[in-house]
């Protein structure tokens, strides 16, 4: 216990250094966009109450979002548990047993989710449900999710070191039946109604923990050691593939194009579950617009009138709505890419490289990665046949606008907040969000704001790359 006690100790010290350092972050900007995003989010759940949804399952909805919570916190959990460009890597030349070391991870693991349950927490409250019984329930799932998150990071790492399929099948094997009942469990702390049988959801919830928790310390007991070197290889190295440029670098110069390549190359080589995750919910994105339009059911119908109300079709907005949340959804690797490489930023100033080359080449990454959202979308609708073929280009320009309107005004946000990815991602989501729905309703707004705002973003951008190439993250 003095061992892990001291362990803890530093891990908080390191935070409160961090907090000294970035007042405005955690003091200002902080509170600004959360409570925003509470606000908006609480408004839309007290609008939906009055659509005419069809009735569903909670639990496969809730499993899905465990799953994607899983991974993409995947590296996140990777790099707390081996103590990756941290001061708590210290701890491994110094006489600390490992289940202290995993302990330690535990305890910061569950601490991380904690913040994302009282926040469910909140949704439920606002859904009028009790929080008294609903403790329990988020007692045992911020237990279960932060060990299933634990040990999937350390079998993924080991995987991957000795690509083993045992490995894969047993690691399939205990987390699948983890993912279900952290599922069920969290349907259980979203709905609203009163349920008298949640004693069984909250046992075997503590019961799947207690399990995890005995395995998870076994192969921390028997790869952490052997592991801890490929897996500082696997989160840190900047690995390099043969991609051509001709096709993605033209107007760039010849430093923003090596970048663009570069950052190409790290997507293409997944340096980061984010990857994983932007695509996965990408093609899910996808598949609910493709059911969407089958099933013909579309909580905006609007009166049509004339050619240019073919804009309010249906179907035609959801290819709008799904091409604005997935181009969003796969720039949002953008935050977690820069954060990946704040690091090794020094390269950067010895190359000689400008703000502007950094800012170009973000921006046109950004564009790129998320281009397949919008060809996508527009083809699950044409496929349908539920829009008159003479307004199927129309629709291609409208959903390409979409695009170009979302990832332009996200990659200027790319230097923002660099040093904090979780915040970059909030603001980003919400400014791509905000401004592709509503232009999706009536297109001549994204128009004008387009015209108007983006050069103001544009030189925000530059500014802010040109001040984190000279200052550094501080």
């Amino acid at each position: 216990m003095p061992k892990l006690s001291l362990i803890i100790k530093a891990d908080l010290l390191s935070g409160l250094r961090w907090a000294r350092r970035h007042v405005y972050a955690w003091l200002i900007l902080s509170p600004i966009v959360l409570g925003m995003t509470y606000l908006i989010s609480t408004r839309v759940i007290e609008n939906a109450r009055d659509w005419a949804v069809p009735d569903f399952s909670l639990r496969p909805a809730a499993a899905i979002v465990v799953l994607t919570l899983i991974g993409t916190s995947l590296s996140r959990v990777a790099i707390e548990l081996f103590g990756i460009g941290h001061p708590r890597s210290q701890f491994d030349a110094l006489p600390v047993a490992q289940s202290v070391q995993l302990h330690a991870a535990i305890f910061i693991r569950a601490g991380r989710t904690l913040v994302l349950t009282m926040a469910l927490l909140l949704i439920r409250q606002r859904l009028g449900g009790e929080l008294a019984s609903s403790i329990p329930l988020a007692a045992a799932f911020v237990a279960l999710i932060s060990l299933t998150e634990l040990l999937a990071a350390i079998t993924w790492v080991h995987w991957r070191h000795t690509q083993t399929v045992i490995t894969a099948v047993s690691s399939l094997a205990i987390l699948t039946p983890a993912v279900m009942i952290a599922g069920s469990l969290l349907s259980e702390i979203i709905a609203s109604s009163h349920n008298e049988s949640r004693l069984t959801p909250t046992s075997g919830g503590i019961l799947a923990a207690a399990i995890l928790y005995a395995t998870l310390r076994q192969c921390h007991q028997r790869w952490r050691a052997t592991d801890v070197d490929y897996a500082k290889r696997l989160l840190t190295a900047v690995k390099r593939a043969p991609l051509s440029s001709r096709l993605f670098t033209r107007r760039l110069s010849a430093s923003a194009a090596a970048q663009l390549v570069r950052d190409l190359q790290l997507t293409l080589r997944a340096f980061s579950s984010a990857v994983y995750a932007a695509a996965g919910t990408a093609c899910l994105l996808i598949a609910v617009e493709f059911v969407v339009i089958n099933s013909r059911f579309f909580p905006f119908v609007f009166k049509m009138e004339g050619w240019l109300d073919l804009t309010w079709l249906p179907a035609a907005m959801a290819a709008k709505f799904a091409c604005v949340l997935a181009s969003a959804t796969l720039a949002s690797i953008l935050p977690v890419l820069v954060g990946h490489e704040l690091p090794h930023l020094w390269l950067e100033r010895a190359a000689g490289t400008a703000g502007l080359d950094m800012f170009e080449a973000k921006l046109r990454y950004a564009r790129l990665v998320s281009l397949p959202a919008p060809v996508a979308a527009w083809l699950i609708v044409l496929a349908s046949s539920q829009i008159p073929i003479s307004y199927a280009a129309p629709l291609l320009a409208e959903c390409l606008f979409l695009w170009l309107l979302v990832s332009s005004f996200m990659g200027a946000l790319a230097f923002e907040t660099p040093e904090r990815t979780g915040l970059s991602l909030l603001m980003m989501m919400l400014t791509g969000l905000a401004l592709g729905l509503l232009s999706s309703f009536i297109w001549p707004i994204g128009l004008i704001i387009f015209g108007v705002a983006s050069r103001s973003f544009t030189e925000r951008g530059r500014m802010r790359a040109r001040y984190l190439l000279l200052k550094g993250a501080d």
